[in-house]
């Protein structure tokens, strides 16, 4: 990569006017991680060639690779004045949704996401940042899709194949919490129910019942849904389903159904079993308050960031 360095900045000397030569040297010098010499570069090509969109681009990428307010909003107006000298570019619409991502508009990066498979579906970088990004956000399994596209479209490349495990993952994870919440509205009514019962005999044999039918129909939503996740997307789960990280969100379910059962049979069996239903009742439900408060917690930093982004962005022009 040195080399190519050396070789453009050469070619530079020889051709001091050739917007493309800067601009590879600026692509060059970002991989690199030299990233004011990669700006200077992608400035020199801009100046020279201002109606060039791809120099635009390269201008935003190396704005992107560096820090503060003022950097990411020059990329924002980079990638605007991009698609305006070309609305085609697939390349314009993946930039500005790296920049609106990084400000923390996800609606907007997502359209310019779906704007960019608009017009070629098969993309991989719009596949892969489409992808992350509703697996980001905890949609992913509303991203199952698009993971299946990009594992089609780049099916060697190990970034694609770590994001979409992840992926992967996170929508079991999103399932299995799904289930682990119909299972505690299942208790609560069953709670309710032995209150107004007023045998005991028959108001553990009737939580018994409503536990079982609830973990049959939660068993049940749940093949249904995962069948419904794209077939890439279901061979991962199955290639990983040894794994810790994945195997623990359905036991976690199990642990819970466990828990409800030992719990509803009431003062029935030992004490050492009626000891241990709490506790597998109560293992799940931690997991699920500490994901829901690690989520909070994101969306307020995301919240915070894009309100940061929208007071000081410039007001929009009037000419």
């Amino acid at each position: 990569m040195v080399g190519h360095v050396d070789r453009a900045r050469h070619r530079g000397r020889r051709t001091p006017d050739s917007a493309q030569l800067h601009r590879n040297r600026s692509v060059a010098l970002r991989q690199l991680g030299r990233i004011p010499e990669a700006l200077d570069a992608a400035e020199r090509a801009r100046t020279l060639d201002p109606d060039d969109a791809r120099n635009e681009l390269v201008r935003a990428e190396a704005l992107l690779r560096g820090s503060g307010t003022r950097a990411v909003l020059s990329a924002l107006a980079s990638t605007r004045r991009a698609r305006e000298l070309d609305p085609g570019s697939v390349w314009a619409h993946v930039t500005e949704a790296k920049v609106q991502r990084r400000m923390a508009e996800f609606g907007r990066a997502r359209a310019a996401y779906l704007e960019a498979l608009r017009l070629a579906p098969d993309d991989p970088p719009a596949l892969f940042g489409l992808a992350t990004l509703d697996a980001e956000r905890g949609r992913a399994v509303r991203a199952s899709p698009v993971m299946g596209g990009m594992l089609q479209a780049v099916p060697n490349d190990p970034a694609a194949l770590r994001a979409a495990t992840s992926g992967a993952r996170q929508a079991l994870w999103l399932l299995t919490d799904l289930g682990c919440v119909l299972l505690l509205l299942a208790n609560f009514v069953v709670v309710a129910m032995q209150e107004l019962v007023p045998s005991r005999p028959l108001a553990a044999a009737g939580g018994v019942t409503v536990t079982v039918v609830a973990v049959g129909g939660v068993l049940m939503l749940l093949r249904w849904r995962l069948s419904r996740l794209s077939g890439p997307v279901r061979a991962l789960l199955g290639a990983n389903r040894h794994r810790f990280t994945f195997v623990t969100a359905p036991l976690r379910l199990a642990a819970l159904a466990g828990g409800m059962l030992l719990i509803n049979l009431g003062p029935y069996p030992p004490q050492v079993v009626e000891i241990v239903g709490p506790i597998l009742f109560s293992v799940p439900l931690l997991t699920l308050l500490i994901r829901w408060r690690s989520r909070a917690l994101r969306e307020f930093f995301w919240f915070v960031r894009r309100c940061w982004f929208r007071l000081h962005r410039p007001p929009p022009s009037t000419s």
